[in-house]
């Protein structure tokens, strides 16, 4: 099966589901498949072995020593080609997630909706996205349209990619009682504005269909930079809006840690900083203070003139430098 060159690409459904046909129920060499293809007129040489190949990288064509043999159909008969449909789905959906493509999965037209960035697409080589369109996985308006519709039957599968990967940014969502405790008087200030950046999210949010997936990772994460994950628009999919958040009493001020600088520079407008008053929190309506980029806005800009200070300093020995006895004491000066 050497003859094939993968830049020939794979048969269409009804021929690749006559190629499962004939390698069921009993196996056979993948050579003899290829045979058959090419004696039914499926297509050229190149094309059938590159089907094959695909139809054992699908699993719907199983490997049996030297031999292959279709899968068995669920039951209910031989839907060779809906088998074909599901496995396209499953591994193009892994596919997305190993090549780091989910940015290719994109909102709909309407609520339920998604839509698929052609452009961003994986497996050109094996001819996966031809494969979407002629399964019915997604469709499009014309061959120049890009933004291809995904089926209303698939939407859900994508949706659970997105989902997983979603979880995968944080370790901890906030129960119910974590909750009342951070908003409780006990808690410091931190958790107190934390807490309410969370509920002013979930607030702005509601009705996002991954409403659940807004939550603080400052406790399991604290060298993450930020506190809370979030979503910048309904429609949003992946967290786009990453949230510090600051609490402050009768002075404005707040302290800004080296890593959390870093992250700001380096996720610039995905990154946002909430300045919360304690002392309005039961005050109804009221809502932080939400600055997007603030390594621009502070950094760069400073268009209303905050001032900062070095709060703490990093002291390196010299390389080579011989440090003084343990518990020695350092001279005073003018001693």
């Amino acid at each position: 099966m050497n003859a094939a060159r993968r830049a020939d690409g794979a048969l269409g459904p009804p021929q690749l589901a006559a190629l499962l046909e004939a390698a069921h129920p009993v196996a056979l060499p993948p050579e003899r498949l290829v045979r058959i293809g090419r004696a039914q007129r499926l297509g050229n040489l190149s094309r059938v072995v590159n089907s094959v190949s695909l139809l054992v990288e699908l699993g719907v064509l199983v490997e049996i020593g030297e031999e292959v043999a279709a899968a068995p159909p669920p039951k209910g008969g031989a839907d060779w080609e809906g088998m074909i449909r599901r496995a396209v789905l499953e591994r193009f959906c892994w596919m997305l997630e190993e090549a780091g493509f989910v940015s290719a999965i994109q909102p709909g037209d309407h609520p339920a909706g998604l839509r698929l960035d052609a452009l961003q697409l994986p497996g050109r080589d094996l001819g996966y996205p031809p494969l979407l369109l002629q399964l019915g996985i997604a469709s499009r308006a014309d061959m120049f349209d890009r933004s291809w519709v995904v089926a209303e039957d698939c939407v859900p599968r994508f949706l659970a990619l997105i989902m997983g990967l979603n979880q995968a940014d944080g370790h901890k969502r906030l129960t119910l009682d974590e909750f009342l405790a951070l908003q409780s008087n006990q808690a410091d200030a931190g958790r107190r504005a934390e807490a309410f950046a969370l509920a002013h999210e979930l607030r702005r949010l509601a009705g996002h269909r991954f409403l659940n997936q807004v939550r603080l990772i400052s406790d399991d994460n604290v060298g993450a930079g930020f506190d809370l994950l979030s979503f910048d628009k309904l429609g949003s999919l992946r967290h786009d809006r990453i949230i510090e958040v600051k609490g402050y009493g009768s002075t404005k001020a707040f302290h800004w840690s080296e890593g959390e600088l870093a992250k700001a520079r380096e996720l610039r407008d995905l990154y946002w900083l909430y300045l919360v008053d304690l002392s309005l929190l039961q005050v109804e309506g009221y809502e932080p203070e939400m600055i997007q980029d603030p390594w621009a806005y502070f950094i760069e800009q400073n268009p209303e003139g905050w001032s900062s200070e070095p709060q703490s300093y990093k002291f390196t020995a010299p390389e080579g430098g011989e440090p003084g006895a343990r518990g020695a004491t350092a001279p005073r000066a003018g001693g």
